[in-house]
């Protein structure tokens, strides 16, 4: 068996059309998939090629995960998406009124071999932090 060391990305559209049609692990079958779906000339497919990382540097480098959030007062969590950084990601909240209602965004810290798969749970994260900060904000006006 052949040790896989590159990849073949499939590529059209140009700047902010750019985009990745489809991923081989051999040069050939990325150019039958150019010459099969190559549409005369309106949107010109390019072959990238790029190697595979065997990870043997990353081994060392810890993983911090969070979740960045938009949460409307009047129907609850608008959109979330899973972050990574270097450092650890706090938990951050803050708000904007907007036409007599608060919109929450914000950080919410993932406890490591949380699973991002885990929906609800990252949904509770983020309303536990936000009423946290609800709270906070009513002791300052005390």
């Amino acid at each position: 068996m052949n040790k896989v060391d590159k990849v073949y990305v499939v590529t059209a559209g140009e700047y902010s059309d750019y985009h990745i049609e489809t991923i081989y692990i051999n040069r050939e079958d990325a150019e039958r998939y150019v010459c099969l779906h190559q549409v005369g000339g309106m949107e010109e497919m390019r072959i990238e090629e790029y190697p595979i990382c065997n990870g043997k540097e990353l081994a060392h480098v810890k993983i911090n995960r969070g979740v960045s959030f938009y949460m409307r007062d009047s129907i609850g969590i608008t959109s979330y998406e899973t972050i990574y950084s270097g450092r650890p990601v706090r938990t951050n909240v803050e708000y904007y009124s907007n036409f007599n209602e608060k919109i929450y965004r914000g950080t919410v810290s993932l406890p490591d071999r949380f699973s991002i798969d885990n929906h609800e749970a990252i949904k509770k994260l983020i309303y536990d932090a936000v009423a946290k900060f609800k709270a906070e904000e009513l002791e300052e006006c005390d």
